[in-house]
């Protein structure tokens, strides 16, 4: 596996789904759940954050007008905000929705396994951020 080169482990074309090691499991989950919805997800595996291949990101997301950045990590200051950030920084990108991300709030995380589970990314979140960026998406 080279790195600094991301992989896209599912082709689609109306929202970009990108993660790292475990999110990646949790985004093709999400996306073939959100098949059924009629919502097609590309999914990108980054592989490797150093360094971060922003063109494949760029180039998925040009294509759908959506990103979704699924990060197994707080909110704040990690991958999931520069990948946004990426994103976000160029002015030629074709956005149709607000982008969003997924990640663990900026508390720590709670002992008791069922308020664990609550904090922590899910393909039942990534999930309801598609759905409600597509609803906007129409409304546009």
């Amino acid at each position: 596996v080279p790195l600094g080169k991301a992989a896209i482990v599912r082709t689609g074309r109306d929202i970009t789904l990108v993660g790292l090691g475990h999110t990646v499991h949790l985004a093709l989950d999400a996306a073939e759940r959100l098949e059924k919805k009629g919502i097609e997800a590309e999914v990108i595996d980054l592989r490797s954050i150093a360094p971060l291949d922003r063109e494949t990101i760029l180039a998925s997301v040009r294509k759908t007008g959506a990103l979704v950045s699924i990060d197994d990590d707080y909110h704040s200051y990690g991958i999931g905000a520069e990948i946004i950030a990426t994103v976000a920084e160029q002015a030629d990108m074709p956005l149709q929705t607000p982008l969003r991300r997924i990640s663990y709030p900026d508390i720590p995380v709670p002992f008791a396994p069922e308020m664990e589970h609550f904090v922590l990314p899910s393909s039942d979140k990534i999930i309801k951020a598609a759905t409600d960026m597509m609803e906007v998406r129409a409304d546009v």
